[in-house]
């Protein structure tokens, strides 16, 4: 009785045996297949570049009442192409002359914005909130305070009449040195003055402090 279940068995594990060789030479014969369609070349067992991993059963049989079947699949580690990185465009301007062609479009846009004519000597004197003022050679420029319009106004207004007491009774130079003591939104404040309408240091004075 048990010769014939042994007999059985190994019966049972040649088959399965077989059908794994066949199975074996087909994957073979479809790989050469690849191959040659793929190259043009004679017949080769090693798989073509980047295939898929094929797994190859393989059978160990056992003898004895209990013996189990196991098969062990043995994976092939394909061989993936190496690509080299690609290389970035490089800007080959130099620096200088990017900066230049920066400079030269802003002053493009200044062009469109204020008007050509705002580079002419003579337009230059008009926007000037203190014409043909004269600065004596030997006064000397005090240290401002400057204003970021977050201080006190009225603060400020005195600290800068003591800094500028030498030439209190100037109003020009009180005028045309205010602003050496504005920073910001105020120095723009400023630079937006219309001197047709700031005369003296009072209409200055009023004007900063509405």
């Amino acid at each position: 009785m048990e010769n014939e279940e042994r007999a059985h068995l190994e019966s049972h594990y040649q088959t399965k045996l077989e059908s794994v060789k066949n199975e074996v030479t087909q994957l073979t014969d479809l790989l050469e297949q690849l191959l040659k369609a793929k190259n043009g070349e004679g017949t080769s067992a090693q798989p073509p570049e980047g295939a898929p991993a094929a797994h190859i059963p393989q059978t160990s049989q056992n003898q004895g009442e209990n013996s189990a079947n196991e098969q062990h699949f043995v994976p092939i580690t394909p061989i993936q192409p190496t690509h080299a990185p690609a290389e970035g465009t490089l800007d080959n301007r130099s620096p200088s002359l990017m900066d230049h062609n920066k400079l030269f479009a802003l002053e493009e846009r200044l062009r469109v914005v204020e008007g050509n004519d705002w580079f002419d000597p003579m337009r230059a004197a008009e926007v000037c909130l203190v014409p043909n003022i004269v600065v004596p050679k030997d006064f000397r420029i005090p240290e401002f305070i400057k204003y970021t319009s977050l201080e006190c106004r009225n603060t400020h207004l005195r600290s800068n009449c003591n800094k500028m007491a030498e030439v209190i009774r100037d109003d020009k130079l009180l005028i045309y040195f205010f602003q050496d003591s504005l920073l910001g939104s105020a120095l723009s404040w400023y630079m937006r003055l219309d001197n047709v309408r700031i005369r003296s240091w009072r209409d200055l004075v009023e004007a900063f402090l509405k």
